[in-house]
């Protein structure tokens, strides 16, 4: 009996995890439609908020469509926010250094700060600053800008353990890991074989200060 539940559990999991992959790749295109078509609000930052904002810090949102809806209701976060990056600064200003599926772009990319918050659903803003010390901050910025340059893929299996893709919460447990050597992102639920990156991780006091956060206001 306890040999027949583990393999429904198994198979559950296989069967679970080839519906998100479906569902990733028929609907990525409504995740992030052409800014001209959007039928809703997207979300900015103000200005005493970017101005707040310094290199390091993880910025993170709620993307439009499908995906982002299926999730939010999987992972059941406190914030139901779907993506992150962390900031970094370019000659003209703040961009953002993430890993994302789009139809321009596959794997770990760099966008202005402007236009990540394109993509923000409305009211679904926010960002938050490690606590590091200033060698571990500059550690996980190198490490970020080492993985930029490596052009990783984007992780469509959510797989921990396959390290030659990496989804967005994937990447900053490196970029952490490679800063601090411990797990700065503990919390994970069970995906198949695997395990995905709370999102709730991130408003975690003991290892974030919160700069702020639009979903605080926001019914979701």
């Amino acid at each position: 009996m306890q040999k027949h539940l583990l393999g429904l559990t198994a198979l559950a999991s296989v069967l679970f995890l080839s519906f998100f992959s479906v569902l990733f790749f028929s609907k990525k295109k409504e995740n992030h439609p052409p800014r001209p078509s959007r039928q809703t609000a997207t979300d900015r930052f103000r200005p005493e908020e970017k101005s707040l904002l310094r290199e390091g810090d993880i910025v993170l949102r709620r993307g439009e469509g499908s995906v982002s809806d299926f999730i939010v209701a999987f992972l059941k976060e406190t914030y139901p926010v779907t993506h992150c990056g962390v900031v970094v600064r370019r000659d003209d200003g703040l961009w953002v250094i993430s890993s994302e599926s789009t139809p321009d772009a596959d794997g770990i990319r760099c966008d202005p700060l402007t236009h990540f918050a394109g993509y923000a659903r409305n009211g679904s803003l926010a960002a938050v600053r490690p606590r590091l010390d200033e060698a571990q901050r500059t550690a996980f910025l190198h490490a970020s800008e080492w993985y930029l340059s490596q052009g990783k893929a984007f992780d469509k299996q959510f797989d921990m353990a396959d390290t030659t893709k990496f989804y967005c919460a994937e990447l900053m447990y490196h970029l952490f890991f490679r800063a601090t050597g411990t797990d700065f992102l503990p919390a994970r639920k069970p995906l198949a074989a695997s395990e995905v990156v709370h999102m709730d991780n991130f408003f975690a006091p003991e290892r974030f200060e919160l700069l702020f956060n639009h979903a605080e206001k926001t019914a979701f």
